[in-house]
């Protein structure tokens, strides 16, 4: 139970960082001027507010990039290659583990700058960093290695070289995937940045602390998305920190209360059970017998006469009669009294000494 609370409140962490991006993304959008391209054209700064920040809307006017992997026209493109690696570890006990995993080997990213226009007027957009955009993933290859390396390699239309192979891994192969802004000519956008005066005139890009924000969806409906996540994350972030919280304090406070009955009932079983098998130093033999019930004879013996071994032999059947008589007459308080008189009981010898001739 307590695990359970504890993932329900990273889970709510998480939740509310979302939340918190989400809502602010919402309120840019709602607070920062919206302006016509010809708008921001004419009046330069002056239409921003006082962080220098606009918003607008129109269509997509000038030359795209080519994605080097798809060959598709876009305004932004990046291409990660990833190697895939497997590792082999012995532990304490000189067991053979394997884990695999992948790691990033580099990120190429091209932009480019363009305008937008709304027929009278435009207003430059420089995406050579990487927007706050949804990409779209335009190729993704994978290439496995055997046991020779190959001297290059090839993902769609893009030709990369192998890149260093570091020791410890078993490289099993590479993957390239590429992600763009994809450019279609008359498309319309909706742009946020701040606006600076640039080689082109006045222009939008990223605002220092966060980046242009790019939409092929309209400000309107931008706007709607990110307020729907936020409400996502506000929600989510409630509902699982609140149930998180509840398990966790039940799991602390019911646990010690486990405990402490675990321990009494170990406690109550080690006194119920007593180990009758412990002796005393000192034991023997005698005291197996006195267990039985029966008092133990030591016959001891001396030598004697033709005469008298009748009578030795006599001596001891009835000795041995009576020893068996009472190991079967009483097993109740021979069983319950074994420990007691196994540890106290002392043996008892019989002399037979010769007759007189």
């Amino acid at each position: 139970m307590v695990g359970i609370g504890a993932l329900l409140l990273a889970i709510a962490f998480i939740a509310g960082i979302y939340w918190f991006f989400m809502a602010r993304k919402a309120g840019k959008i709602r607070d920062v001027p919206f302006r016509k391209p010809s708008e921001i054209q004419q009046q330069g700064p002056a239409s921003a507010d006082a962080k220098g920040q606009v918003s607008c809307e129109g269509q997509v006017q000038g030359q795209p990039l080519i994605a080097p992997a798809s060959g598709q026209p876009c305004l932004y493109w990046e291409f990660e290659l990833v190697r895939q690696w497997e590792k082999y570890n012995t532990d304490s006990n000189g067991n053979r583990t394997t884990s695999s995993g992948s790691t990033s080997v580099n990120t190429e990213k091209l932009g480019t700058v363009f305008q937008l226009s709304d027929g009278t007027g435009g207003v430059s957009i420089d995406c050579t960093k990487k927007p706050d955009t949804d990409l779209k993933t335009s190729h993704s290859s994978e290439i496995r290695i055997g046991m020779l390396l190959p001297g290059e390699l090839q993902f769609g239309n893009l030709r990369t070289q192998v890149p260093h192979l570091p020791g410890g891994e078993n490289v099993k192969g590479f993957k390239g995937v590429e992600k763009i802004v994809p450019f279609q000519a008359g498309q319309t956008l909706f742009a946020l940045g701040k606006l600076t005066q640039g080689q082109y005139g006045p222009t939008l890009g990223d605002m220092g602390w966060s980046s242009l924000m790019l939409s092929d969806k309209g400000r309107e409906a931008t706007l709607g998305s990110a307020v729907k996540g936020a409400k996502i994350g506000m929600f989510t972030t409630a509902g699982s920190g609140a149930l998180g919280a509840i398990l966790l304090t039940v799991g602390i406070i019911t646990a010690p209360a486990k405990t402490a009955d675990a321990t009494t009932t170990d406690t109550s079983a080690a006194i119920a059970a007593p180990d009758s098998s412990a002796a005393l130093p000192g034991d023997t033999a005698a005291a197996t017998t006195t267990v039985a019930g029966a008092k133990p004879v030591v016959k001891t013996t001396t030598p004697v006469a033709t005469g008298t071994t009748k009578a030795t032999t006599t001596a001891t059947t009835t000795a041995t009669a009576a020893a068996t008589a009472a190991a079967t007459a009483a097993p109740t308080v021979a069983a319950t009294a074994a420990p007691t008189v196994a540890a106290t009981t002392k043996p008892v010898t019989k002399v037979i000494a010769p007759r007189k001739k």
